[in-house]
């Protein structure tokens, strides 16, 4: 087996990303490495964390750096990490070089929770017929003065798919294409119900009344640090949407249960 880590002998980076977590309840700053197969201590770091006298396993890896250099493993062990309120058994390999800096690797930076996986999304403005072009200027004017939509003059590293609808009398519905979006947000799933199944419960009914809901979905805004994946994009420019239509959706199920 092998295993690969940066080079830590050729020339550091000015700022590298640390961060110190107890070992064993010792507490030991890492440089986190996501670039980095294994955790990696030196041989007298393992002799100060060690509770007991028990000696290392034997490890058949071959450690080497970025640039191909090999490292001598002495050996491997398992310590009780601690990052804040999170404690996991990590593996680490030992290696007899004074010098080396402790270093975790791209799996427990993981499962500590100290990265997280950064989401990009670019989609292209998809075509349009010519006789919408008009009709989709109009619409995006009025949703703008609405503030439901606002231009994005800066990058921005999520931009979803505008799709466009026409309704029976001419007039056309702007929406948000949110098929990537769904896959990767943290939400509560509410499936609207159908036709049929609201009729089922009307059986009995007497009395009704209306409710208007056709601008329901630009109700509700968007928090501040969630606006910035409701982007869509026409030809003529980046748009970022500040309404929300997932909470619309949750206020709707409250109403009609």
């Amino acid at each position: 087996m092998s295993s690969s880590l940066n080079s830590q002998n050729k020339k550091q980076t000015q700022e590298e990303w640390k961060v110190r977590i107890r070992v064993n309840g010792k507490p030991v700053e890492f440089k986190i490495d996501t670039g980095a197969d294994a955790n990696v201590i030196s041989y007298k770091l393992y002799r100060k964390l060690r509770k007991d006298k028990t000696p290392l396993r034997s490890s058949k890896i071959n450690l080497t750096t970025y640039s191909g250099e090999s490292l001598p493993v002495k050996g491997m062990c398992t310590f009780t990490c601690q990052h804040k309120s999170l404690e996991i058994k990590t593996e680490f390999l030992v290696v007899n070089l004074p010098e080396v800096k402790p270093v975790l690797g791209a799996a427990t930076c993981v499962d500590m929770q100290l990265i997280k996986k950064v989401f990009m999304l670019q989609e292209t403005a998809r075509k349009l017929p010519a006789t919408f072009h008009k009709k989709l200027k109009t619409e995006l004017e009025r949703m703008e003065r609405l503030n439901v939509i606002v231009k994005v003059d800066q990058p921005t590293s999520w931009v979803n798919s505008m799709v466009i609808i026409e309704k029976l009398h001419g007039s056309i519905r702007v929406c948000l294409d949110p098929k990537d979006l769904n896959r990767v947000v943290k939400r509560s799933h509410y499936q609207l119900p159908t036709t049929e199944e609201i009729m089922t419960r009307l059986t009995d009914a007497q009395y009704f009344s209306c409710l208007d809901a056709s601008q329901g979905f630009g109700s509700i805004a968007l928090m501040k640090r969630v606006q910035t994946f409701a982007h869509l994009t026409p030809r003529m420019a980046v748009i970022n949407t500040y309404v929300c239509s997932l909470v619309f959706q949750a206020h709707l199920k409250s109403f009609t249960e």
